[in-house]
């Protein structure tokens, strides 16, 4: 298991004051998927990383735009970014995790964040209207992001919470958290510290590409029809032993379409420059096979 330590304070507050005041969040946001591309170097140094040849095109033309000179099988160059926003049940985070695998590079997973803080909340009884509340059961939480036998353990607090964030409760209130603004700085300052010391990494979220990490190197936005969407959510309920019914999930796809999309804080949108993937019609695989051949071509 490979993981990295990051303090965060309330947002606004500086290192030193949130050391005094011992109110930060301490999360491991990321883990690290050994790379499976022969040739592959992963070497963060001083914010860069050497990278071989498994994304040749996209690197040349990178290197180029930024003078950036090649040294034999290597490519030397800046830490590479890839953002996957997009609506819920669009297989963004499977489709993340596993581009990232193929690739051989770092998966940062934000969503899970959101989903640990508004469990905290419901445990402690927070009224959830209640921002200064929300933000101070933030501040208090410590979320801890682990890669154990491949599978992604998620902890609060000390204690695996990997399938209680997944519950229809923390899935239904998790706007509070998501369209808080002080509790979203908190967060998003905190992802990005933690993107700062990946190197390279694929991140996926609602808002990765427009407000987190607006300057990545790749954007994708992945969608398909709610139906769809329901259903998958739907299987993936019953799936986890939970009871679930269709119509219901439907209904709450959509509804949480249009609160992601017209909150007044970091809404769901198009990333600018993102290239758009319906999967509707696509498997996982295909999905992911896609995202890689666009990675490669540099999009």
């Amino acid at each position: 298991m490979t993981e990295l330590g990051i303090n965060s304070s309330a947002a606004g507050a500086d290192a030193a004051k949130a050391e005094k005041r011992n109110t930060a969040i301490h999360a491991v946001l990321f883990f690290m998927i050994p790379a499976i591309s022969s040739g592959r170097s992963f070497r963060p140094v001083s914010g860069t990383v050497f990278i071989s040849l498994s994304v040749p095109a996209f690197a040349e033309r990178r290197n180029a735009r930024q003078g950036l000179p090649s040294h034999g099988r290597f490519r030397y160059t800046s830490a590479m970014i890839i953002t996957i926003d997009g609506p819920a049940g669009s297989g963004k985070s499977t489709a993340a995790r596993r581009l990232a695998a193929s690739l051989g590079i770092a998966f940062l997973d934000t969503g899970a964040t959101y989903r640990a803080a508004t469990l905290r909340a419901l445990r402690e009884g927070v009224n959830l209207a209640d921002e200064t509340a929300l933000a101070a059961c933030t501040a208090r939480a410590d979320i801890e992001l682990r890669l154990e036998g491949g599978e992604l353990r998620v902890m609060l607090d000390g204690r695996d919470v990997s399938r209680e964030i997944r519950t229809a409760e923390v899935t239904d209130n998790s706007h509070y958290v998501a369209g808080s603004p002080t509790v979203r700085d908190v967060l998003v300052a905190l992802q990005r510290r933690i993107g700062r010391r990946l190197g390279d990494f694929v991140t996926e979220g609602r808002d990765q590409g427009s407000v987190v990490f607006p300057d990545a190197d790749l954007k994708f936005y992945l969608d398909a029809s709610p139906e769809v969407r329901a259903r998958r959510r739907t299987d993936e309920m019953q799936a986890a032993g939970e009871r679930a019914d269709y119509a219901q999930v439907l209904e709450a796809i959509r509804t949480r379409d249009r609160r992601d999309s017209t909150r007044p804080v970091a809404p769901l949108v198009r990333p600018k420059g993102a290239a758009v993937i319906d999967t509707s019609r696509l498997t996982i695989d295909e999905t992911v096979a896609e995202l890689r051949r666009r990675v490669e071509g540099g999009q």
